[in-house]
Formats: structure tokens, sequence, C-alpha cells
């Protein structure tokens, strides 16, 4: 019998599912731990044959641009740490930026004079 990989486990996919509606109710001190997590997930070897993966079955190129991809996006966040291939897609670090845009970068305001 193949013995299940940890993130294979219903634990583990129980935990993903919740992952992100837990976040978003955790204290300063839990969102911290639990990016550190994610963090350290993205080193590991089941994460970077993933990613490879990925990116090779868009033979290199960014799914939304068709230039060189680097980096590999969640759709979302509900299947971390067990998540499908379908789940992940192939971005160039412009249009990954796209999809992740920081706070300050989303409430800025349109450049130009406002009369």
């Amino acid at each position: 019998m193949k013995r299940q990989k940890w993130y294979e486990m219903e634990w583990a996919q129980k935990y993903s599912q919740k992952c992100s509606h837990k976040y978003w109710g955790a204290s300063k001190k839990k969102k911290k731990e639990m990016r550190e997590e994610y963090h350290q997930y993205l080193q590991s070897d089941e994460w970077k044959a993933k990613r490879k993966r990925v990116l090779q079955a868009a033979r290199g190129r960014c799914q939304q641009c068709g230039t060189a991809a680097t980096e590999v996006h969640h759709e979302n966040y509900h299947e971390i740490y067990s998540e499908s291939i379908a789940n992940l897609t192939a971005l160039c670090t412009d249009c990954h930026r796209e999809k992740h845009p920081k706070k300050s970068e989303s409430k800025r305001k349109p450049e130009g004079k406002i009369r």
C-alpha cells in the first residue's frame, strides 16, 4: 500500500479548504504564523514539482500575455497544500503583480489633477 503524503491526508485537505477563511479572522500573530507556514510550503519538494509541471504545461509562456513565465499563481486559496494543477496558472512577474496588487497601489489616486 502506498503511503499517503501529508498534504493528501484528510486533515490537510480540510485545513486547506478553510485556510483562507481562517486567515482573515485571525489575529496578527496567527496571520504571521500562517504566512510563515505557507512560505515554508513554497520551498518544499512537492510545491517545486507542481510549479515545474505548471510551467512545462504552459511551455514556459505566461498564460495571460504570452511572454516568458517565471511564476505560478494560485487561482484561489481553497486548495493550498493540496492544490490541483488546474488551480495553478503560469504567469510572468508583471501579470502576477496584477493579480496581487498591493494595498497601497490599489488605493492610489489616479495621476493628474482632479478638478
